[in-house]
């Protein structure tokens, strides 16, 4: 997509749209997080799990759905455009 600006490529525009809606909406979460735990009455130790875990499952959880995708999408050579638009 070489000279094109972001609104002239429109056919990923909507995933752009949620993806920005839900990375504004998590970055505004996300600090409030561990306060919100520790009032719930989680234990320190519980807290600082739970941070840990929150960003590695985002970060692999991605990279091993694409995996099962590809997988998935690829067993049948007649549906691959149709499982991957679900």
């Amino acid at each position: 997509m070489e000279g094109k600006t972001l609104f002239e490529s429109k056919h990923c525009l909507s995933l752009k749209c949620v993806l920005f809606l839900f990375y504004g909406g998590l970055g505004c979460i996300y600090p409030f997080l561990q306060s919100n735990m520790a009032y719930k009455g989680f234990d320190y130790n519980e807290i600082y799990s739970i941070s840990i875990i929150i960003p590695v499952v985002a970060l692999l959880g991605p990279l091993l759905f694409a995996l099962l995708v590809d997988k998935w999408a690829t067993s049948s050579a007649f549906a691959y455009g149709k499982r991957i638009r679900i």
